[in-house]
């Protein structure tokens, strides 16, 4: 099995959703609300676009936006950075 890098899937659907039912399938590891598009952070773009396709036609949604993005610099540096201590 292939391990992917962390990589983001922006998505926007035709009316409000409720947080936890994106949180349900547990694929990803942080979720962000801007605006009406929701971006999620994972490292199983596929598993969650999958799931997201599927959670969209079992609550009756239309997909307006989805887009799968890779690791932003700020990614990067919050990942390179994780647990160190830069205090003197």
């Amino acid at each position: 099995m292939r391990k992917h890098n962390r990589q983001s899937v922006e998505i926007s659907f035709d009316r409000p959703i409720d947080r936890a039912l994106i949180e349900n399938s547990q694929l990803a590891e942080r979720i962000e609300q801007i605006g009406d598009k929701w971006k999620l952070y994972t490292d199983n773009p596929d598993g969650l676009v999958k799931y997201l396709a599927k959670f969209a036609q079992y609550q009756g949604l239309i997909l307006t936006s989805m887009q799968i993005c890779g690791a932003s610099l700020e990614d990067v540096f919050v990942k390179l950075t994780e647990g160190k201590d830069y205090a003197g």
